[in-house]
């Protein structure tokens, strides 16, 4: 079962992304958030395959599980309680801190869960 998430900014920005995967598919995919580091897309991607390209432009892309994507200094609660976390394949996981925004190109976006799916 996968989790839904609120992406969501101090600017305006907001978004929801179905994250992780469902009973049917969860060894082969896993929804993440991910950002093109060319035309700064903002998409839910497959986490399990590392060379998914932008759906936008093609570009090469970036999950949100790279330490530059979010800020280390104003963690919101405890260590050790992520947002979101899928354990395939070395896990993917989601801190609960503030991230980069691809609207106002600051560390101001924050992930909620929100729900689930499947």
């Amino acid at each position: 079962m996968g989790d839904i998430l609120a992406a969501q900014c101090e600017c305006g920005f907001y978004t929801e992304i179905a994250a992780g995967g469902g009973k049917m598919d969860f060894q082969t995919y896993c929804g993440a958030p991910a950002l093109c580091t060319d035309c700064g897309q903002f998409a839910a991607l497959n986490w399990l395959d590392k060379d998914v390209p932008c759906p936008a432009c093609g570009g090469e892309i970036r999950f949100y599980d790279d330490p530059a994507l979010r800020s280390r200094s104003n963690v919101v609660t405890q260590p050790g309680s992520p947002v979101f976390s899928w354990n395939a394949r070395g896990g993917f996981t989601l801190p609960d801190t503030r991230y980069y925004c691809p609207d106002c190109q600051e560390m101001r976006m924050r992930f909620d869960n929100i729900g689930c799916w499947d």
